[in-house]
């Protein structure tokens, strides 16, 4: 596996990057990662590298809409053939929290950063198949028992969430 600089990141819904594209600064200088359900706007990416995947938010991996295989080799070659001048990564979906998030997360796992951030947010709800699909791409496929704690984690934020909510907290 190829070594590359880990760069700023975030994740979030597709609508709100086309929003934040003109508020950039240096557009040559971010990548992006697009995937939907539905067609992406290429032409509203100008200036930003990219790549645009379309496959639905499902966990199942025999559900024909679901991330294949050459789905996650793609966005990893992607990922890791960015040149140096690329300081920040977008990973957009379309409800900036399933997919997009799991990506966030297999791109730091699998070059050796923490991704507990992201499963200890419950505005995050990481794309188990998705996860698993990345990091396989990057070589770094993940136990079972490893994606389990990494759910029950998301989980677990999300119901301290709502029962903080419902105390007022």
């Amino acid at each position: 596996m190829k070594r590359t600089t880990i760069r700023r990141w975030t994740f979030l819904p597709l609508k709100r990057f086309y929003q934040l594209l003109p508020q950039l600064d240096r557009p040559e200088t971010a990548a992006a990662v697009c995937v939907s359900s539905y067609p992406v706007s290429e032409e509203r990416l100008c200036g930003v590298l990219h790549i645009c995947r379309s496959f639905s938010d499902l966990t199942n991996e025999r559900a024909p809409d679901a991330m294949t295989e050459a789905d996650a080799e793609a966005i990893a070659s992607f990922l890791d053939g960015l040149p140096p001048e690329i300081q920040t990564v977008f990973f957009c979906c379309d409800g900036g929290e399933s997919r997009s998030a799991a990506m966030a997360a297999a791109y730091l796992y699998a070059h050796g950063v923490r991704d507990w951030p992201i499963w200890n947010d419950p505005a995050a709800h990481p794309n188990a198949l998705v996860f698993r699909r990345l990091c396989t791409a990057w070589s770094r496929r993940p136990r079972k028992s490893s994606v389990a704690l990494r759910l029950w984690v998301n989980r677990r934020a999300l119901r301290v969430r709502i029962r903080r909510a419902r105390k007022g907290k």
